[in-house]
């Protein structure tokens, strides 16, 4: 869920990055404020389980302020 309580007219932004034990990139969701969206959450099958050893990675944008990647493993 990403909530945003600035007036400030930025739209904020959460991007999810999956990768495989390869480092290949297997996943890419965005999550917005202000809109009710159903995403696979990380799983291009869809269930929202993300295979155990997978890289994920957070970046969180706020108008002009983005965070670098914050990342873990499932």
């Amino acid at each position: 869920m990403v909530w945003d309580r600035l007036t400030d007219g930025f739209e904020a932004t959460v991007v999810l990055k999956v990768y495989d034990r390869d480092h290949n990139l297997v996943d890419t969701d965005k999550f917005t404020t202000g809109k009710d969206r159903t995403f696979n959450l990380g799983t291009p099958d869809g269930s929202g389980d993300i295979t155990e050893g997978y890289k994920v990675k957070f970046i969180l944008n706020a108008g002009a302020y983005t965070t670098p990647p914050i990342e873990g493993t499932a």
